[in-house]
Formats: C-alpha cells, structure tokens, sequence
C-alpha cells in the first residue's frame, strides 16, 4: 500500500503501563494503554500490523513472566494474532488475563486464611490421639489429601508433619 508505514511506534513507557495495569489487576487502564498504541500506529498496515500485535500480545505474556504464573496468558496464540488478530481479541486477552489475577489472588488469600485456621485447630487439639489427617479433613469439609496438599503449598511442611511438631514440642 503506497502511503502505509513501514514501521510502528510501541515505546517502551507505553508497555510498562500495560504491564503495570495488568499485574495490578486493572484491567480498564491496560486497555486505554493498548488503544493509545493502536491510535498511534493507525496508518500501520499489513505486516508491520501483525508485528505490532504480536508485540501488544508478547506484553501479556510478560505481564504473566511478571507475577509468576505464564498459565494466565496460556490462551493467547501467537499464531492466530499473527494471521490477522485483532484489537478486541487482544482486549478480550488482557481483560481475560486481569480476571483469572484477581481470582487467583482472591483463592490465595482464602487458602491463607484456611491453612491459619488449620494450624490454630491443630494447635487446639494435638493431645487428642485420635487426631490425624482424616480427622482434621472431615473438620474443614475437605478430603485429606487436598487439605494435606494446601498445607504443604502454603507452609512448606506437610500437614501430618505439623501435627507431630507440635505433639513433640508438647513433650519437651
């Protein structure tokens, strides 16, 4: 196309935005960020749109490099950005990406809060005999061995472990 760029305008302030709004959950602010980019490159056609794309979609995939967790921007195919992706698909990403966040965020927080409430009831109870895994399972609703594998997540330790830590601490 005779009058079309040959080049694309992505500064790198403009990614860190992106990714700041994203880590933060703030999906709105990542979308403005991303709308400024395709303002700025409106003439971009063709091939340097595709790059363009897939370095607005590269952006959420470091957003996930970010906190830790590449799953959350598992979804994006580079491959179909490249073969004609579009603004509202990449929108519908970051969107995307900032719910599953913010879900995790929400089950972390509540499995803090179940393995604090765990470990006080163990507390309370380790001179019972009959306490154990399975005991402490039925208490919280859970099975015991995704019970044991929570605990184990948040605390390093497992949870029949725990028990006996403290059972032996007793009897010093």
């Amino acid at each position: 196309v005779k009058n079309s760029m040959q080049s694309y305008d992505y500064p790198l302030e403009l990614e860190h935005q992106i990714i700041s709004a994203l880590t933060a959950c703030n999906a709105e602010a990542a979308i403005t960020s991303m709308r400024q980019v395709f303002r700025q490159n409106d003439g971009v056609v063709g091939e340097m749109r595709q790059y363009l794309m897939m370095d607005l979609a590269g952006t959420i995939i470091k957003a996930a490099s970010v906190v830790g967790n590449p799953t959350l921007a598992a979804d994006i195919r580079l491959a179909d950005i490249s073969a004609g992706g579009d603004e509202p698909q990449l929108e519908a990403h970051a969107k995307e990406f900032c719910e599953r966040l913010a879900a995790e965020r929400q089950d972390t927080t509540q499995h803090k809060r179940l393995i604090k409430k765990v470990r006080e009831y163990v507390d309370a109870e380790y001179a019972n005999p009959d306490l154990n895994v399975s005991r402490i399972g039925e208490q919280f609703s859970m099975t015991p061995a995704y019970l044991s594998s929570l605990f184990r997540d948040e605390t390093g330790l497992s949870l029949l472990g725990y028990i006996n830590t403290c059972r032996v601490k007793q009897a010093k």
